[in-house]
């Protein structure tokens, strides 16, 4: 048997034996189990340097589509300061919003009827240049329901997805 054969003939059962001692991931939906509307931070990190328009947009998406307007609830902790170190503003030219306080605040995701797209809102915070570096801010999505109909709506399948986190670099 020629040197090519038998490399050919290892690396085959190599690639079989590592096949078969892959884990098998089942699909919950395959598996019957039904997974119910949740919202959660489309990335769960960002970075930015303080500045005169240093802005980063933390976006609460809602990736199952649910008929009606949906009000997420969310937390500010971690070691930057509401006004110093993040400033919540209402668009790219930084008009400030008066509806977020230092602990946290809500969002709203506005059902859409011919709308394809998940379901999102945006809070866009800037990071001005009094901003300490080191310092980072944590947003934890803390409780969601629908608006008319009080339906509670839950945080995410997954951990990571439930929490955002700025850091100030």
């Amino acid at each position: 048997m020629s040197h090519v054969k038998r490399i050919g003939m290892l690396a085959l059962a190599a690639l079989v034996a590592a096949v078969a001692a892959c884990e098998e991931i089942e699909n919950p939906v395959d598996a019957g189990q039904q997974i119910g509307p949740y919202v959660r931070f489309l990335s769960n990190t960002a970075a930015r340097t303080p500045g005169a328009t240093s802005q980063v947009l933390v976006i609460f998406q809602l990736p199952t589509r649910v008929e009606e307007d949906v009000q997420v609830s969310y937390s500010f902790g971690g070691t930057a300061v509401l006004g110093q170190d993040f400033v919540p503003v209402a668009n790219a030219a930084g008009a400030p919003r008066t509806d977020v306080t230092a602990t946290g605040g809500t969002a709203k995701i506005i059902y859409k009827f011919d709308d394809t797209n998940f379901g999102a809102d945006t809070l866009r915070l800037r990071v001005p240049t009094t901003a300490t570096k080191g310092r980072t801010l944590e947003i934890n999505i803390t409780g969601a329901q629908t608006v008319s109909s009080n339906r509670t709506i839950d945080v995410g399948v997954l951990d990571r997805l439930k929490r955002f986190v700025l850091t100030i670099s």
